[in-house]
Protein backbone atom coordinates (compact mmCIF):
# COMPACT_ATOMS: atom_id res chain seq x y z
CA UNK A 1 0.00 0.00 0.00
CA UNK A 2 2.81 2.39 0.86
CA UNK A 3 4.47 1.70 -2.50
CA UNK A 4 1.20 2.44 -4.32
CA UNK A 5 0.79 5.77 -2.49
CA UNK A 6 4.40 6.67 -3.28
CA UNK A 7 3.79 5.81 -6.95
CA UNK A 8 0.74 8.09 -7.09
CA UNK A 9 2.73 10.91 -5.47
CA UNK A 10 5.51 10.59 -8.04
CA UNK A 11 3.01 10.57 -10.93
CA UNK A 12 1.30 13.66 -9.53
CA UNK A 13 4.63 15.44 -9.15
CA UNK A 14 5.77 14.63 -12.68
CA UNK A 15 2.43 15.64 -14.18
CA UNK A 16 2.51 19.00 -12.37
CA UNK A 17 -0.66 18.34 -10.34
CA UNK A 18 -1.07 20.93 -7.65
CA UNK A 19 1.88 23.03 -8.84
CA UNK A 20 0.80 26.70 -8.86
CA UNK A 21 1.54 28.73 -11.95
CA UNK A 22 2.06 25.73 -14.25
CA UNK A 23 0.49 25.90 -17.68
CA UNK A 24 0.21 23.80 -20.81
CA UNK A 25 -0.18 26.87 -23.02
CA UNK A 26 1.92 29.50 -24.64
CA UNK A 27 1.45 32.93 -23.11
CA UNK A 28 0.58 36.19 -24.87
CA UNK A 29 1.65 39.68 -23.77
CA UNK A 30 0.70 42.94 -25.49
CA UNK A 31 1.83 46.55 -25.22
CA UNK A 32 -0.87 48.68 -26.87
CA UNK A 33 -0.72 52.35 -27.76
CA UNK A 34 -4.42 52.37 -28.70
CA UNK A 35 -7.23 50.01 -29.68
CA UNK A 36 -9.81 50.14 -32.46
CA UNK A 37 -13.04 48.26 -33.17
CA UNK A 38 -12.53 44.71 -34.39
CA UNK A 39 -12.70 44.57 -38.20
CA UNK A 40 -11.31 41.12 -39.11
CA UNK A 41 -11.29 37.64 -37.60
CA UNK A 42 -7.94 36.18 -36.46
CA UNK A 43 -7.89 33.93 -39.54
CA UNK A 44 -7.98 36.99 -41.82
CA UNK A 45 -5.05 38.85 -40.23
CA UNK A 46 -2.22 39.35 -42.73
CA UNK A 47 1.18 38.13 -41.50
CA UNK A 48 4.54 39.30 -42.86
CA UNK A 49 8.07 39.00 -41.49
CA UNK A 50 10.91 41.48 -41.20
CA UNK A 51 12.70 41.63 -44.52
CA UNK A 52 9.46 41.68 -46.51
CA UNK A 53 7.87 45.02 -47.43
CA UNK A 54 5.07 46.08 -45.10
CA UNK A 55 1.82 47.87 -46.00
CA UNK A 56 2.00 51.23 -47.75
CA UNK A 57 -0.35 52.94 -45.27
CA UNK A 58 -1.09 51.81 -41.74
CA UNK A 59 -1.82 52.83 -38.18
CA UNK A 60 0.53 51.52 -35.48
CA UNK A 61 -1.48 50.08 -32.56
CA UNK A 62 1.23 48.42 -30.44
CA UNK A 63 3.27 45.24 -29.97
CA UNK A 64 2.49 41.59 -29.27
CA UNK A 65 4.66 38.80 -27.85
CA UNK A 66 3.84 35.08 -27.87
CA UNK A 67 6.22 33.12 -25.67
CA UNK A 68 6.84 29.88 -23.84
CA UNK A 69 6.72 30.52 -20.06
CA UNK A 70 9.14 27.66 -19.57
CA UNK A 71 6.80 24.80 -18.78
CA UNK A 72 4.45 24.78 -21.76
CA UNK A 73 3.93 21.56 -23.62
CA UNK A 74 5.10 21.31 -27.20
CA UNK A 75 2.68 23.46 -29.21
CA UNK A 76 2.32 23.39 -33.03
CA UNK A 77 3.59 26.43 -34.91
CA UNK A 78 0.08 27.10 -36.27
CA UNK A 79 -1.13 27.58 -32.70
CA UNK A 80 1.59 30.13 -31.94
CA UNK A 81 0.70 32.08 -35.08
CA UNK A 82 -3.02 31.91 -34.25
CA UNK A 83 -2.43 33.34 -30.76
CA UNK A 84 -0.50 36.24 -32.26
CA UNK A 85 -3.16 36.91 -34.92
CA UNK A 86 -5.90 36.71 -32.29
CA UNK A 87 -4.17 39.42 -30.23
CA UNK A 88 -3.94 41.58 -33.38
CA UNK A 89 -7.62 41.08 -34.14
CA UNK A 90 -8.72 41.87 -30.58
CA UNK A 91 -6.72 45.13 -30.66
CA UNK A 92 -8.56 46.19 -33.83
CA UNK A 93 -5.67 45.48 -36.18
CA UNK A 94 -5.59 43.53 -39.41
CA UNK A 95 -1.84 43.17 -40.03
CA UNK A 96 0.90 41.43 -38.01
CA UNK A 97 4.46 42.43 -38.89
CA UNK A 98 6.83 39.95 -37.21
CA UNK A 99 10.08 41.52 -35.99
CA UNK A 100 11.50 38.39 -34.30
CA UNK A 101 10.74 34.71 -34.67
CA UNK A 102 12.63 31.99 -32.83
CA UNK A 103 11.98 28.56 -34.23
CA UNK A 104 11.48 25.51 -32.08
CA UNK A 105 14.02 22.77 -31.77
CA UNK A 106 16.96 21.44 -29.83
CA UNK A 107 18.11 22.82 -26.52
CA UNK A 108 17.29 26.46 -27.25
CA UNK A 109 13.53 26.30 -26.60
CA UNK A 110 10.62 23.93 -27.04
CA UNK A 111 8.19 26.31 -28.78
CA UNK A 112 8.03 29.24 -31.15
CA UNK A 113 8.41 32.74 -29.75
CA UNK A 114 6.87 35.48 -31.88
CA UNK A 115 7.39 39.23 -31.36
CA UNK A 116 5.68 41.60 -33.78
CA UNK A 117 3.97 44.92 -34.40
CA UNK A 118 0.18 45.28 -34.49
CA UNK A 119 -0.95 47.36 -37.45
CA UNK A 120 -4.26 48.59 -38.84
CA UNK A 121 -3.42 48.72 -42.54
CA UNK A 122 -5.45 50.93 -44.88
CA UNK A 123 -3.41 50.26 -48.01
CA UNK A 124 -2.10 46.72 -48.43
CA UNK A 125 0.19 47.54 -51.35
CA UNK A 126 3.88 47.10 -50.44
CA UNK A 127 5.99 49.98 -49.24
CA UNK A 128 8.50 51.33 -51.72
CA UNK A 129 10.49 53.53 -49.30
CA UNK A 130 11.83 53.44 -45.77
CA UNK A 131 9.30 53.55 -42.93
CA UNK A 132 9.29 53.71 -39.11
CA UNK A 133 7.74 50.26 -39.37
CA UNK A 134 11.21 48.76 -39.71
CA UNK A 135 12.63 50.38 -36.57
CA UNK A 136 13.38 47.98 -33.68
CA UNK A 137 10.46 47.36 -31.35
CA UNK A 138 10.37 47.38 -27.59
CA UNK A 139 8.94 44.00 -26.72
CA UNK A 140 6.17 43.63 -24.14
CA UNK A 141 7.25 42.29 -20.79
CA UNK A 142 6.60 38.64 -20.11
CA UNK A 143 4.00 38.56 -17.37
CA UNK A 144 4.44 35.22 -15.61
CA UNK A 145 5.70 33.94 -12.28
CA UNK A 146 6.57 30.30 -12.93
CA UNK A 147 9.94 30.89 -14.50
CA UNK A 148 10.94 33.87 -12.37
CA UNK A 149 11.82 31.56 -9.50
CA UNK A 150 13.49 29.12 -11.88
CA UNK A 151 15.03 31.43 -14.45
CA UNK A 152 18.65 30.50 -15.12
CA UNK A 153 19.21 32.80 -18.09
CA UNK A 154 20.61 35.66 -16.00
CA UNK A 155 23.72 35.28 -13.92
CA UNK A 156 25.84 37.50 -11.76
CA UNK A 157 27.31 37.90 -8.31
CA UNK A 158 29.89 35.77 -6.55
CA UNK A 159 30.94 32.55 -8.23
CA UNK A 160 33.27 29.80 -6.97
CA UNK A 161 34.48 26.96 -9.16
CA UNK A 162 36.68 23.88 -8.97
CA UNK A 163 37.97 21.63 -11.73
CA UNK A 164 40.05 18.50 -12.20
CA UNK A 165 41.28 16.80 -15.34
CA UNK A 166 43.99 15.65 -17.71
CA UNK A 167 46.96 17.73 -18.81
CA UNK A 168 49.64 17.27 -21.44
CA UNK A 169 52.88 19.18 -22.03
CA UNK A 170 53.02 20.08 -25.73
CA UNK A 171 56.48 21.51 -26.22
CA UNK A 172 59.53 19.18 -26.50
CA UNK A 173 61.36 18.31 -23.27
CA UNK A 174 65.10 17.85 -23.48
CA UNK A 175 66.82 15.38 -21.17
CA UNK A 176 70.57 14.74 -20.88
CA UNK A 177 72.07 11.79 -22.74
CA UNK A 178 73.01 10.08 -19.48
CA UNK A 179 69.38 9.89 -18.31
CA UNK A 180 67.02 7.19 -19.63
CA UNK A 181 63.23 7.21 -19.17
CA UNK A 182 62.29 3.78 -17.76
CA UNK A 183 58.51 4.15 -17.41
CA UNK A 184 55.87 6.78 -16.87
CA UNK A 185 55.33 9.88 -18.99
CA UNK A 186 57.24 13.13 -19.03
CA UNK A 187 54.33 14.85 -20.77
CA UNK A 188 51.08 13.47 -19.34
CA UNK A 189 49.77 14.39 -15.94
CA UNK A 190 46.76 15.71 -14.08
CA UNK A 191 45.65 19.26 -13.39
CA UNK A 192 43.32 20.74 -10.82
CA UNK A 193 42.23 24.27 -10.03
CA UNK A 194 40.05 26.39 -7.79
CA UNK A 195 38.92 29.93 -8.44
CA UNK A 196 36.65 32.84 -7.62
CA UNK A 197 34.86 35.24 -9.96
CA UNK A 198 32.61 38.22 -9.51
CA UNK A 199 30.21 38.37 -12.46
CA UNK A 200 28.91 41.86 -13.15
CA UNK A 201 25.09 41.95 -13.38
CA UNK A 202 23.77 43.02 -16.76
CA UNK A 203 27.14 42.61 -18.50
CA UNK A 204 29.08 39.61 -19.86
CA UNK A 205 32.20 40.55 -17.89
CA UNK A 206 33.70 39.22 -14.69
CA UNK A 207 36.94 39.29 -12.73
CA UNK A 208 38.51 37.20 -9.99
CA UNK A 209 41.46 34.99 -9.07
CA UNK A 210 42.61 31.46 -9.82
CA UNK A 211 44.99 28.87 -8.38
CA UNK A 212 45.96 25.80 -10.43
CA UNK A 213 48.46 22.94 -10.32
CA UNK A 214 49.79 20.53 -12.94
CA UNK A 215 51.61 17.39 -11.79
CA UNK A 216 53.53 14.75 -13.79
CA UNK A 217 55.69 11.88 -12.50
CA UNK A 218 58.04 9.40 -14.22
CA UNK A 219 60.86 6.95 -13.40
CA UNK A 220 64.39 7.40 -14.80
CA UNK A 221 67.82 5.80 -14.71
CA UNK A 222 70.89 8.06 -14.56
CA UNK A 223 74.42 6.99 -15.49
CA UNK A 224 77.42 8.84 -14.03
CA UNK A 225 80.85 9.26 -15.65
CA UNK A 226 82.24 6.67 -13.24
CA UNK A 227 79.84 4.10 -14.70
CA UNK A 228 77.62 4.07 -11.62
CA UNK A 229 73.86 4.02 -12.12
CA UNK A 230 71.19 5.66 -10.03
CA UNK A 231 67.47 5.19 -10.49
CA UNK A 232 64.63 7.24 -9.08
CA UNK A 233 61.34 9.02 -9.52
CA UNK A 234 61.09 12.53 -10.93
CA UNK A 235 58.06 14.52 -9.78
CA UNK A 236 57.35 17.87 -11.45
CA UNK A 237 54.72 20.21 -10.04
CA UNK A 238 53.81 23.45 -11.80
CA UNK A 239 51.79 25.97 -9.80
CA UNK A 240 50.05 29.17 -10.86
CA UNK A 241 48.18 31.89 -8.97
CA UNK A 242 46.94 35.25 -10.17
CA UNK A 243 44.05 37.49 -11.25
CA UNK A 244 41.62 36.59 -14.03
CA UNK A 245 39.19 38.37 -16.34
CA UNK A 246 36.26 36.54 -17.93
CA UNK A 247 33.56 36.83 -20.57
CA UNK A 248 30.27 34.98 -19.96
CA UNK A 249 27.18 34.33 -22.04
CA UNK A 250 24.10 32.09 -22.07
CA UNK A 251 24.48 30.57 -25.55
CA UNK A 252 21.52 28.20 -25.27
CA UNK A 253 18.73 27.70 -22.80
CA UNK A 254 20.45 26.95 -19.46
CA UNK A 255 23.82 26.47 -21.20
CA UNK A 256 26.60 28.81 -20.12
CA UNK A 257 29.78 29.64 -22.04
CA UNK A 258 32.66 31.28 -20.18
CA UNK A 259 36.09 32.30 -21.43
CA UNK A 260 38.66 33.15 -18.78
CA UNK A 261 42.14 34.67 -19.13
CA UNK A 262 44.67 34.99 -16.32
CA UNK A 263 48.26 36.11 -15.98
CA UNK A 264 50.09 35.62 -12.71
CA UNK A 265 52.89 34.12 -10.71
CA UNK A 266 54.15 30.65 -11.66
CA UNK A 267 56.67 28.32 -10.14
CA UNK A 268 58.07 24.83 -10.75
CA UNK A 269 58.95 22.37 -8.00
CA UNK A 270 61.03 19.47 -9.30
CA UNK A 271 61.76 16.55 -7.00
CA UNK A 272 64.09 13.60 -7.65
CA UNK A 273 63.63 10.72 -5.20
CA UNK A 274 66.42 8.13 -5.59
CA UNK A 275 65.33 4.51 -5.48
CA UNK A 276 67.98 3.70 -2.90
CA UNK A 277 67.98 2.76 0.74
CA UNK A 278 71.26 4.59 1.22
CA UNK A 279 69.87 7.87 -0.15
CA UNK A 280 66.08 7.88 0.26
CA UNK A 281 65.70 11.65 0.33
CA UNK A 282 64.61 13.76 -2.60
CA UNK A 283 66.68 16.35 -4.41
CA UNK A 284 64.71 19.51 -5.02
CA UNK A 285 64.92 22.18 -7.68
CA UNK A 286 62.76 25.32 -7.68
CA UNK A 287 62.21 27.78 -10.52
CA UNK A 288 60.03 30.90 -10.39
CA UNK A 289 58.51 33.13 -13.07
CA UNK A 290 55.23 33.95 -14.78
CA UNK A 291 52.31 31.95 -16.09
CA UNK A 292 49.55 32.72 -18.61
CA UNK A 293 46.34 30.69 -18.41
CA UNK A 294 43.27 30.54 -20.66
CA UNK A 295 40.11 28.41 -20.19
CA UNK A 296 36.92 27.90 -22.21
CA UNK A 297 34.12 26.51 -20.03
CA UNK A 298 30.82 25.09 -21.33
CA UNK A 299 28.46 24.18 -18.51
CA UNK A 300 24.80 23.45 -17.81
CA UNK A 301 22.96 25.40 -15.11
CA UNK A 302 20.95 22.96 -13.02
CA UNK A 303 19.75 25.87 -10.88
CA UNK A 304 20.65 29.48 -10.20
CA UNK A 305 23.32 28.22 -7.80
CA UNK A 306 24.81 25.04 -9.29
CA UNK A 307 26.42 24.57 -12.71
CA UNK A 308 28.55 21.73 -14.04
CA UNK A 309 30.27 21.16 -17.34
CA UNK A 310 33.53 20.72 -19.21
CA UNK A 311 36.48 23.01 -19.76
CA UNK A 312 39.36 23.12 -22.22
CA UNK A 313 42.38 25.21 -21.39
CA UNK A 314 46.01 25.97 -21.90
CA UNK A 315 48.76 27.14 -19.58
CA UNK A 316 52.13 28.63 -20.50
CA UNK A 317 54.88 28.76 -17.88
CA UNK A 318 58.17 30.59 -18.19
CA UNK A 319 60.30 30.04 -15.08
CA UNK A 320 63.94 30.62 -14.31
CA UNK A 321 66.48 30.11 -11.54
CA UNK A 322 70.10 30.62 -10.43
CA UNK A 323 72.64 28.05 -9.29
CA UNK A 324 75.04 29.71 -6.78
CA UNK A 325 77.48 26.78 -6.95
CA UNK A 326 78.11 27.24 -10.67
CA UNK A 327 76.99 30.89 -10.97
CA UNK A 328 74.73 29.77 -13.82
CA UNK A 329 71.29 31.09 -14.70
CA UNK A 330 68.87 28.72 -16.39
CA UNK A 331 65.21 28.68 -17.41
CA UNK A 332 62.40 26.38 -18.54
CA UNK A 333 59.15 26.86 -20.42
CA UNK A 334 56.07 24.63 -20.54
CA UNK A 335 53.04 24.78 -22.83
CA UNK A 336 50.29 22.61 -21.33
CA UNK A 337 46.87 21.65 -22.74
CA UNK A 338 44.21 20.70 -20.17
CA UNK A 339 40.70 19.22 -20.26
CA UNK A 340 38.28 18.01 -17.62
CA UNK A 341 35.04 18.53 -15.67
CA UNK A 342 34.26 21.66 -13.67
CA UNK A 343 31.74 22.47 -10.93
CA UNK A 344 30.54 26.04 -10.29
CA UNK A 345 28.54 27.54 -7.40
CA UNK A 346 27.07 31.05 -7.83
CA UNK A 347 25.48 33.22 -5.14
Amino acid sequence: MKRFVLFLAVVALLSGCGAPGRTARLEVATDLLKTCPVTVAPEDVVVKQLGVAGPAEYEYLGNVLVYDPGNAKLVPADTAYYLAKKAVSEAGGNYLYIMRLEASGGLVRSNYEIAGKILRATDMSPLTSASPLYEPMKEPKKQYTYMKSRDRSEFGGNSFYAGFGYGRILNPIDIPDNIELKYGSMRDGYQWEIGYEYLLHGTPWGFGANFSTFDTRYFVSEEYASGKFQEGTVDIKLHQVGPTASWNKMVMKNWHLSMRLGVGYGWELKTFIPDSVDNPYGIYDSLYGICEKFDAEFSYRFSKVISAGLKLGEMFYYVWGYDPDTARSYSSDFMILTAGPLLRITF
